[in-house]
């Protein structure tokens, strides 16, 4: 299928090789009509859809007495353009309930004209996430990944796969059992979708989730990956590396997050958007070295006890989110209490006893009477 997208001010409608009109919720959408020129005064026109009238023109202005409520105020014709034989209508504001069949009668004085113009309704699916698993909490499989996404229309479709490392597609490793999906409408009708897969392993793999709407060609993939886990001491700087290789970063958003317990809320470290950094610790930046490649490496400096926990990177654009979690374990050398005073005393006390022992012993050994 072949889409092809106009921008008419603050129109949007997609024209395809099908036959029908796809207009995108919310906003406005021509539907076409053409007819041989005439007069104004003498050409008829009625828009319908079904039973009810959606718009009519005679007698050279609007006749909208019989208009149905659901188009008042949303309809409009090119009335300039009429005589020339543009009966096209635009239709404002669309929501699920425009999408159907509409028909197009033109009457002049030379004969009369029908279209029938078919209207098919979408929208993007927004909030699209990926929520991994709580690697803190994961004491034995299986591990839950979640898939959401909301406000899209059509029905979209799902599907998830695991890659291993070595870049091999492992599409009949899940199976319906692993997940369960649900579907939910929100009060404009528009679809809601949650799907939970259960992951039995979570090394040399990269679980991938993908939602699609077919009707506006939106694709969308989320990914994630468990990097594993990196050992430090107290004090030390550690680096959790990461270098991002992607053609186009113009809408990358690079976010590093850290939880150090299995029920704490994640903390955003640091942001990254374009070449920008916030916070205290480094995101880092665009090497020179390779135009498409981003160190998105997190430097940690002098870290104590409390940075142990589970570090997770989100490059997210408008048409992916990719996570990779990382697991930082920190040790501290032991603390060897001070001595007191009257310690150290005792501990010299049994060290000269045993050097005198030893001492007369020696003497006993080497200097006894022949």
């Amino acid at each position: 299928m072949f889409h092809q997208i106009f921008s008419i001010c603050i129109f949007l409608q997609i024209s395809n090789s099908v036959g029908y009109i796809v207009g995108v919720i919310s906003k406005d959408v021509i539907l076409n009509c053409q007819f041989g020129p005439a007069n104004l005064d003498d050409i008829i026109i009625h828009w319908t859809q079904g039973p009810r009238v959606v718009h009519s023109f005679y007698r050279s202005t609007d006749q909208l007495a019989k208009q149905a409520e659901a188009y008042r105020g949303r309809t409009k014709l090119f009335t300039s353009e009429i005589s020339s034989g543009n009966g096209s209508l635009l239709l404002s504001s669309i929501d699920i309930t425009d999408e159907g069949e509409y028909n197009c009668y033109a009457s002049t004085p030379d004969g009369k004209y029908e279209n029938k113009v078919p209207l098919k309704v979408g929208a993007e699916y927004r909030n699209l996430l990926l929520t991994p698993p709580n690697m803190l909490s994961v004491e034995t499989m299986p591990a839950s990944l979640s898939c959401s996404a909301s406000g899209g229309y059509p029905n979209f479709t799902l599907l998830w796969q695991t890659v291993r490392n070595d870049g091999m597609d492992e599409k009949n490793t899940i199976t319906p059992m692993d997940e369960k999906t649900t579907i939910s409408h929100d009060t404009k009708g528009l679809f809601i979708v949650r799907s939970n897969l259960n992951i039995m392993q979570t090394s040399n793999r990269t679980y991938k989730c993908n939602i699609k709407n077919d009707l506006l060609n939106q694709s969308w993939n989320g990914s994630w990956k468990m990097q594993g886990t990196q050992d430090g001491k107290v004090g030390q700087d550690i680096t959790l590396h990461h270098i991002y290789s992607n053609n186009d970063s113009s809408d990358l958003a690079i976010t590093w997050r850290f939880k150090n317990t299995e029920n704490s809320s994640s903390v955003i470290l640091c942001e990254l958007k374009g070449q920008k950094s916030t916070e205290d610790a480094k995101c880092g930046d665009k090497p020179s070295t390779t135009e498409n490649e981003w160190n998105v490496s997190l430097v940690l400096h002098n870290v104590t006890l409390q940075d142990s926990g589970e570090y997770t990177c989100e490059i997210t654009s408008k048409s992916s989110t990719q996570l990779f979690t990382n697991i930082l374990k920190l040790e501290t050398l032991p603390i060897i209490a001070p001595e007191t005073s009257e310690n150290l005393r005792h501990h010299y006390t049994i060290i000269a006893s045993i050097l005198l022992v030893l001492s007369l012993t020696t003497f006993v050994i080497f200097y006894k009477p022949k």
